[in-house]
């Protein structure tokens, strides 16, 4: 690893979060659009890639907050501000705009429709998908927004990492045992017959882990000494050991949960930054991930199935231009108010 520049914006962060948002529009314009089978790289859904990725470089930035400032109040404070605000617009648009405009039903039945208010729900992270006549003959039907399922276990995160790191001379051994009860379940909500609640038990502890992973980089990492810049063997790395692995899926998984963090923290906090500039328009990336979904399925029900590449540079330019609005109009309003 790599000592982060002075300049905190000095890195690869948000090039990477910005590749990982848009990784997920890849993936997910195959069940919104039907195009088959999500795309594989190194034997895993490309979607879930990005998704891992996010919580890795999560679970560093925010271990890192609270490691340089261990005030409860403030740590939350600035969580809600980058989570919510977004989260919330996003939301009330869905209800009060797209979903009029698109549903089936009149107006007057949208709205006394009990779908219509528990779609808001989203703005407490109690993840809600369809609105009553919104996308109903869809591919995908009826989800407006299915990016939002992650955002809940990301919090939980959050509430973890003070538990995790509050005794100083304990934090590498908290976050190596956070890694632990992750792995943990989800092994066993993977391999345990537990009905319903198996899926969701493996998905919050395969999720967790990347967070976890990278606390423990957070936590190991001294940024006040040179390290040797690994980006390069790490990226190695990952092709090697996925590769190896591509053909037995669970072993892979297992691998990932090691490799994942590894990598993106190693590209992340390279010595010599490899578009660090990506920010400059503002950091989008959250943008991009939870107004995708909702763009992807508008355009799926006026363009039913255009020509692959075609929806993605569509989705894509409309979802950068949408997220540019959101950081500059919502998001980063928001965070000035940490001060």
């Amino acid at each position: 690893m790599t000592t982060p520049s002075p300049n905190p914006r000095d890195n690869n962060f948000d090039a990477i979060r910005l590749a990982a948002a848009l990784a997920v529009i890849i993936g997910h314009s195959c069940p919104v659009v039907g195009y088959g089978d999500s795309p594989l790289v190194l034997g895993r859904e490309i979607q879930g890639l990005g998704v891992n990725v996010f919580f890795s470089i999560s679970g560093y930035l925010v271990a890192k907050s609270w490691l340089r400032q261990a005030n409860l109040a403030r740590f939350f404070r600035n969580r809600v501000l980058r989570i919510f605000p977004a989260l919330i617009v996003v939301t009330l648009i869905s209800v009060f705009v797209l979903g009029p405009l698109l549903t089936t039903l009149p107006l007057g039945a949208y709205f006394a429709n009990p779908e219509t208010w528990r779609y808001l729900l989203n703005c407490i992270l109690v993840p809600t998908y369809p609105l009553p006549g919104v996308f109903e003959a869809n591919h995908y039907p009826s989800a407006v927004n299915g990016s939002l399922w992650t955002l809940p276990i990301e919090f939980a995160c959050y509430i973890a990492t003070p538990i995790v790191l509050s005794i100083p001379r304990l934090r590498r051994a908290g976050a190596v045992a956070f890694f632990a009860v992750s792995v943990a379940a989800g092994l066993f909500g993977g391999s345990v017959a537990l009905g319903a609640h198996s899926d969701g038990l493996a998905i919050v502890g395969s999720q967790t882990v990347f967070f976890a992973g990278g606390m423990i980089i957070a936590t190991t990492l001294d940024t006040h000494k040179p390290r040797l810049d690994v980006a390069g063997f790490a990226l190695v790395t990952l092709v090697t050991v996925q590769s190896l692995f591509a053909s037995t899926p669970a072993v892979g998984t297992v691998a990932a949960w090691v490799v994942v963090p590894y990598v993106s923290l190693a590209l992340g906090l390279a010595c010599t930054p490899i578009v660090h500039r990506a920010g400059r328009f503002g950091d989008m990336s959250y943008g991009v991930y939870i107004l995708a979904w909702p763009v992807q399925q508008v355009i799926a029900q006026f363009w039913p199935q255009p020509p692959f590449w075609a929806n993605f540079a569509l989705v894509t330019a409309v979802t950068l231009i949408l997220a540019y609005c959101s950081w500059h109009l919502v998001e980063k309003r928001a965070l000035a108010l940490k001060s």
